[in-house]
C-alpha cells in the first residue's frame, strides 16, 4: 500500500516539467492539460501570495517554518521549474493566469537576476523564454505520414530552448507554419523550407 504523503512544490514542478516533454513527444493532448490543470494547483498550494515564489510546502505541514528554495544548485529550485513550464505552457495553449504568475516570479526576482544571475540560472532560462520571441511550430496532418515525421526531425535536430512545437492531427497532406512571437508564416508543406525558417533564428 501506497503512503499518504503530501507531495512537495518540486514534485509538482518537475512532474509538468516532463509531462510538457512528453506531450512534445507523442502529442497526447491529455499530457498538456494534465500539466496546466497541475501547474494551477501548485500555484494555489505553494504559491506565495505577494513574490510568486514557491514554498517547498503546502500552508497545513506541520514543520514551523516553510521555505522558498531562493537558489539553484544541481536541481533547479521550485520556482524557476515552475516559471518555465509556465511560460512554455502559455506558449503552448495560451493562459492568462499561467503568463500572469510567471510575470509576477520574474519581476519579483528582477533585481537579483540582473546582479546576481549566476545564482538562479534556471530562472535566468525562463526570463530569456519570456523575453525572446518564442517560436512555435505547429504541424497539422496525418502523424505518421512522411512529411510529418520529417517536420518533427527538422525541428528537434537543433537545440531550440525557446520553441515549442505542437500537433493537430488532420487526414490531409502535412504542412507546417512557423509563429515567431504573434506572426506566423503562411503554412509550408516542405521540410526543408520549415528547415530554413528555423534556422534564420538563431
Amino acid at each position: 500500500r501506497t503512503p499518504n504523503i503530501p507531495a512537495l512544490a518540486e514534485d509538482y514542478a518537475y512532474l509538468v516539467a516532463g509531462l510538457i516533454d512528453l506531450y512534445q513527444t507523442d502529442f497526447n493532448a491529455e499530457w498538456l492539460s494534465w500539466a496546466a490543470q497541475l501547474t494551477l494547483a501548485q500555484q494555489t498550494l505553494f504559491a506565495d501570495p505577494q513574490s510568486g515564489a514557491l514554498y517547498s510546502t503546502t500552508a497545513d505541514t506541520d514543520l514551523l517554518l516553510r521555505a522558498i528554495e531562493a537558489t539553484d544548485t544541481a536541481l533547479p529550485t521550485p520556482t524557476s521549474v515552475a516559471t518555465l513550464n509556465a511560460l512554455r505552457l502559455n506558449a503552448l495553449n495560451p493562459n492568462k493566469k499561467l503568463s500572469a504568475s510567471a510575470d509576477k516570479t520574474l519581476q519579483h526576482f528582477h533585481d537579483r537576476l540582473s546582479h546576481d544571475p549566476v545564482t538562479l540560472p534556471a530562472l535566468l532560462s525562463a526570463l530569456d523564454f519570456k523575453l525572446s520571441k518564442t517560436q512555435k511550430v505547429s504541424i497539422i496532418g496525418a502523424p505518421t505520414s512522411p512529411p510529418a515525421v520529417a517536420f518533427l526531425a527538422e525541428f528537434y535536430r537543433r537545440y531550440l530552448p525557446n520553441a515549442v512545437v505542437e500537433f493537430t492531427q488532420k487526414k490531409t497532406p502535412a504542412t507546417a507554419p512557423l509563429c515567431t512571437g504573434t506572426v506566423c508564416s503562411l503554412p509550408t508543406a516542405d521540410p526543408k523550407e520549415l528547415r530554413k525558417m528555423l534556422a534564420a533564428r538563431k
